[in-house]
């Protein structure tokens, strides 16, 4: 991510859905424009947050019985839209069960 010309480099969110590597981009930025203000903020605990963030139900993806569920509890339009962008990026595969055979 580039501020001012000058690149700065975060760590990956934890959380699913490209959105979060925005809001994670956002928060950056705004770290930076507070450093600019005096404010003591420590970059490495900012990027320690961005990693460990967990957020239940929100895109999140469990394991069930040999099969990824994708738990969502959006109760607006943006977060629906969210969801909707992100089961688009997932790729689902499926293998035929025993029984199938």
């Amino acid at each position: 991510m580039k501020i001012d010309g000058k690149k700065f480099l975060y760590t990956q969110p934890s959380l699913n859905g490209k959105h979060q590597e925005e809001n994670a981009s956002i928060s950056i930025y705004f770290a930076k424009i507070m450093k600019k203000m005096g404010y003591n903020l420590n970059t490495k605990k900012i990027n320690e947050a961005i990693k460990n963030t967990v957020w239940p139900g929100r895109l999140e993806i469990i394991n069930y019985k040999h099969k990824k569920i994708i738990l969502d509890g959006s109760h607006n339009i943006d977060g629906a839209d969210k969801l909707n962008e992100f089961l688009k990026t997932c790729l689902l595969y499926t293998s035929p069960s025993p029984r199938d055979s």
